[in-house]
């Protein structure tokens, strides 16, 4: 390869061969190879070499100018460039000053004349705000240094401490950076950057990456508010980190996340099945590091792409748009991995230039702030005239607000919800909402597919076939349902994730289904598990029985997502700090108690009715005022849970009896939750959703010993799958909900309504192919038809792809 690419080298014949060297995206693999030809025996090759890589490396900005020479023992290139993302008189014009050396002492030796010679070149430049110019030292003769070994210590240490020796000198020529570049043949180069920012000692954060990398990465806005360890990465061109949020918390470890930074150089990034391979290398790189021991099984996953080229032949809406149906296919064909690996954020940046100037865009597809789930927006950012980091962001559509940009924020409060809920294997509640899009989505893809088959297909002559060949826009909408103040259940519109102060939602959500392409509607009726653990109290318990009762008056689908910890019994916290307790042998508590009471001042404090009591003389001769009831303030905090729970059980009763119900049990469901997924009888179960009544370690307490070792052996889908509790298994949040919309393609508009009309792929005139043999067979084979072990289908008695089993684990012995 280095032959080849200094073959290369050789048949270019001036700047713009260089430059268009500089620019291929065939490159990214062998750019760090120029640095072993710095050094080569003949002139023209050394100095195509050092300028191509300073074209590559230097490929953000606009290069000015730029000149090669060999001059007093020194192999020198010197250029100018500048930000081309602003206007020329917006951004300095920096200088830029590579020396190619043959190690350590060449480099000690003749540091007073590298300085004078680039004083000769900077002698003209005005002074500015912060140091601008650039210092890049390659060896030709390096010394050998492992990654962690006491060689590259005491090597950074001597580098670190004789740079620090000429900082005056630097900072006079405006210095802001000198890059070491120490190659290690046959295998990568060693890069080390010595910052003004830290009085030229060695930043950590940049080591082993070239100097441009890391503003186009924005490490220095992620280093502000997380932890950083570099991961192992496979691709040149991509840095991985595992970042822990520097921010303290109350209890348990600090969030993370996988960060998964890249750059490219092609631009043909944009096209669909580039950027498909793209976002699934990157997925790779995510579940790479999620194996890494250091990372938490809770850890979330964010991709970055810093997209080099200029792009002129597109505007900002349009990248937008183009964005936006890169991700909706994302979605379709790799939601399941997308949650498996909790990949909460994609962003995108690129530059455009178009009449009115170069203009930098930042897409994103994000979870985070209040979004839905890997919810697509677009800005456009002004960045700093030197590093080229965004300063501001300006929104593409909606009210022209500009805002400052700030350090990448640690985990808020939506974000550690969501790790909660994760915690807990279950999909924080809001995000449920994407995963129904998302799976619209993927169900009219699979339609427009049999659809199109059908109007090919020379069976299927005379069958009209429904004029649509698109997605309808507008396919999903949802409307939260809330209550107010005097406790009527009203729709709000304007509604931001993670804003609800009780543990319940719902939504009215319009659907637009092959079924129904105008839209029907549901009612979505969901736990929160990261409010107290989706318990249900009475403020809960109104709110559902009213959700579900909108639903049943209206003759809509009532769908429960499920994912509890049951009824909530609370405690009265006031009282908590003031009761006694009359043990039966003060100096034995394991004897047990007598009775709870309150000293006469106790009993004072508190007000009166929230507590029964009756007076007895204590051993002491004190009047204890002993607890007979306790009533507290307020409410959820005692048996009115429990009559909550019989109103809600009620409740699913009647919709059962009135409109169609369907649970779907995403988590542990416990107590009347479990009861709640019963009562409205349809149900599909995740692998990791429970049903129970109470857990093993009470039941393990009650027998006296340890018969049970998960809440799985009381209720998880090998027991209620096998009697008949739960209708259908999947084994994660997306294919569940896509499991409720097949449900749904069965059932009417509303209760009143008939049975969806939907066209058929299958000609109605075709034959019934199956034929039982005289041996056992599977009689489903008769209904849905078989496929061959030579490819060949089968049909049977019904339309191919429209027969579901439910309950296919119960009674199989019958």
């Amino acid at each position: 390869r280095l032959r080849e690419l200094r073959d290369q080298l050789k048949r270019t014949t001036g700047p713009e061969d260089l430059q268009k060297l500089a620019e291929d995206p065939a490159l990214s693999a062998g750019v760090d190879l120029l640095s072993e030809l710095f050094s080569d025996s003949e002139e023209g090759v050394k100095f195509k070499a050092m300028e191509v890589y300073i074209r590559r490396v230097y490929r953000a900005h606009n290069i000015i100018s730029i000149h090669a020479e060999d001059r007093d023992g020194l192999t020198i290139l010197n250029w100018r460039f500048r930000q081309r993302d602003l206007p020329a008189d917006q951004t300095p014009v920096r200088h830029g000053y590579m020396v190619v050396l043959k190690g350590t002492q060449d480099f000690k030796d003749k540091m007073p004349r590298m300085l004078e010679i680039f004083r000769e070149e900077v002698a003209d430049q005005p002074a500015a705000n912060a140091p601008v110019n650039v210092f890049h030292i390659a060896f030709g003769e390096p010394p050998l240094l492992e990654e962690e070994s006491a060689e590259e210590q005491a090597y950074v240490k001597d580098m670190q401490d004789f740079i620090k020796t000429q900082k005056a000198q630097l900072d006079d020529l405006q210095v802001r950076i000198v890059n070491l570049l120490v190659p290690q043949a046959p295998r990568l180069p060693r890069y080390f950057s010595f910052m003004h920012d830290l009085s030229y000692e060695e930043s950590r954060l940049r080591r082993d990456m070239r100097p441009t990398f890391p503003p186009l990465l924005e490490l220095e806005r992620l280093e502000q508010n997380f932890d950083l360890q570099r991961l192992p990465a496979v691709d040149p061109n991509c840095q991985v980190y595992l970042g822990s949020s520097k921010a303290k918390m109350k209890k348990g470890p600090s969030p993370q996340t996988v960060y998964v930074r890249s750059v490219s150089h092609d631009r043909n990034i944009f096209g669909s099945e580039e950027a498909m391979r793209f976002m699934v290398d990157s997925l790779d790189q995510v579940q790479r590091a999620m194996l890494d021991p250091r990372v938490q099984s809770t850890a979330s996953g964010r991709i970055y792409l810093h997209v080099i080229p200029m792009f002129e032949d597109t505007t900002p809406q349009q990248m937008q748009q183009t964005f936006e149906r890169i991700i909706m296919e994302l979605r379709r064909r790799y939601s399941d991995r997308l949650l498996k690996l909790r990949v909460d954020q994609i962003e995108i940046k690129a530059h455009i230039r178009d009449s009115e100037g170069n203009k930098v865009i930042r897409l994103a597809a994000n979870s985070e702030g209040g979004s839905m789930w890997l919810q697509t927006d677009a800005v456009l950012e002004t960045p700093n005239p030197i590093t080229g980091e965004p300063v501001k962001f300006r929104p593409l559509s909606g009210p022209q607000e500009v805002t400052f940009a700030t350090p990448y924020p640690a985990m808020d409060k939506v974000a550690l919800k969501r790790s909660a809920a994760r915690r807990t294997g279950s999909t924080y509640v809001y995000d449920f909402l994407g995963l129904i899009e998302v799976a619209l989505i993927q169900r009219w893809s699979e339609y427009l597919k049999d659809l199109s088959s059908l109007k090919e297909s020379p069976a299927a002559a005379g069958t009209k076939a429904p004029d649509i060949d698109a997605i309808p826009e507008n396919f999903f909408s949802a409307v939260e349902l809330v209550t107010t103040d005097s406790g009527e259940l009203v729709e709000k519109r304007d509604w931001k994730v993670g804003a609800n102060t009780i543990g319940m939602l719902a939504w009215r959500c319009t659907l637009k289904t092959p079924e129904y392409p105008e839209g029907r509607e549901i009612v979505l009726v969901a736990n929160d598990v990261t409010f107290q653990g989706g318990s249900f109290g009475v403020t809960e318990d109104l709110f559902f029985q009213k959700a579900s009762q909108y639903a049943r008056e209206r003759g809509l689908p009532r769908i429960y997502v499920a994912c509890n910890s049951g009824a909530r019994i609370g405690l009265w916290e006031a009282l908590k700090t003031k009761f006694r307790v009359a043990w039966v042998d003060p100096g034995s508590p394991s004897l047990g108690f007598k009775y709870l009471y309150l000293t006469k001042h106790d009993y004072d404090s508190v007000p009166p009715g929230t507590v029964n009591v009756h007076p007895e003389l204590g051993e002491d001769g004190e009047t204890r005022y002993v607890i007979d009831d306790i009533i507290g303030e307020g409410q959820s905090i005692g048996v009115e849970n429990l009559r909550g729970s019989g109103l809600i059980a009620g409740e699913t009763s009647r919709a059962y009896d009135e409109t169609f119900t369907l649970s779907y049990v995403t988590g542990r469901s416990v107590g009347i939750g479990a009861y709640l997924v019963r009562l409205g009888q349809r149900t599909i179960q995740m692998i990791n959703g429970p049903l129970l009544l109470t857990g093993y370690q009470a039941l393990n307490k009650l027998l006296g010993r340890e018969v049970y070792a998960s809440q799985d052996q009381l209720g998880g889908p090998q027991i209620m799958y096998q009697n008949g509790v739960s209708h259908n298994v999947v084994e994660n949040d997306q294919q569940g909900v896509r499991e409720i919309l097949k449900w749904l393609s069965y059932v009417p508009k509303t209760a009143k309504d008939l049975p969806p009309p939907l066209t058929s792929v299958d000609p109605p005139s075709r034959n019934v192919e199956y034929v039982p043999p005289s041996t056992p067979y599977d009689p489903r084979h008769m209904l849905e038809g078989t496929t061959l072990p030579n490819g060949t289908f089968l049909s049977g008695f019904f339309d191919r792809g429209s027969f579901t089993e439910y309950l296919g684990g119960w009674g199989k012995g019958v």
